[in-house]
């Protein structure tokens, strides 16, 4: 009888560890396959983030932007692919159940090592198109508080404070523009137009009121040339514009 039971002991506990042994390379298995599936969805993502980036650029670029509101839903596309870029800065952390793989093996390595070199282009893409977006935002109001100032009415003595008064407001509301370095000088220009606006209109309203005729004309012709900054304005803003286009193609072009 104890020859029986120790047999029977000494079997069961060969089954246990047979099937310990079992359970141990079934996981073994169960997780290098998990960590092979879950590194090719490691470099799928990150190829695919940079070919979504790329995609939302195009479909951004191809919408129309001949009327105001066309011109807004554009620059808001492109704001968009901005802030999906920022949303995907952590897209090359690697959990620590396998991360710890890149330090012993070449291939995971080379995954995170080009999965951070991808990243890096499209940080420095978005970088380059955020300040484009931001570029076009503050160009666009600049241009809706002129254009809401400037009148194309004849203007007589009456309507001359109601432009003073229009010319004043521009400048605070250009003035409290918030712009980066890129819109800087833009915004300056506009800036300045605005002031010698609003101090052309003060000089042709004191003339006019001391009945000064001289003091008037010169005035006047001030307030015509002072218009003409206009042209200088656009022209200096398009050549800024080609800078940051130029090297935002070029950023882009890391993306293919």
């Amino acid at each position: 009888m104890n020859i029986r039971k120790r047999s029977k002991k000494l079997v069961n506990r060969r089954s246990l560890s047979a099937m310990a042994i079992i359970i141990v390379i079934s996981a073994i298995g169960g997780y290098c396959y998990w960590s092979v599936q879950t590194w090719g969805g490691y470099e799928k993502s990150y190829l695919g983030l940079r070919q979504e980036i790329r995609q939302s650029t195009d479909d951004s670029l191809a919408l129309a932007m001949n009327s105001y509101d066309e011109r807004v839903k554009k620059v808001a596309s492109l704001s968009g692919v901005v802030s999906t870029i920022k949303s995907k800065e952590s897209i090359c952390d690697v959990s620590g159940y396998i991360g710890w793989q890149a330090q012993l093996f070449a291939d995971p390595k080379s995954k995170i090592a080009k999965c951070n070199e991808t990243v890096d282009c499209i940080a420095n893409y978005g970088t380059d198109l955020h300040s484009v977006v931001s570029y076009l935002e503050v160009e666009q109001r600049i241009a809706n508080i002129i254009n809401s100032t400037v009148s194309s009415q004849k203007q007589t003595e009456k309507t001359w404070d109601l432009q003073l008064t229009a010319w004043a407001k521009a400048v605070v509301d250009i003035d409290n523009i918030q712009s980066e370095a890129s819109s800087q000088p833009m915004k300056e220009n506009a800036l300045n137009y605005a002031k010698k606006m609003e101090t052309s209109w003060k000089a042709v309203i004191a003339a006019h009121k001391a009945h000064n005729k001289a003091g008037y004309l010169g005035s006047y012709a001030e307030l015509v040339r002072s218009h003409e900054m206009l042209a200088n304005i656009a022209s200096d803003s398009q050549s800024a514009f080609n800078v940051l286009a130029k090297k935002l193609q070029s950023s882009y072009d890391t993306l293919k």
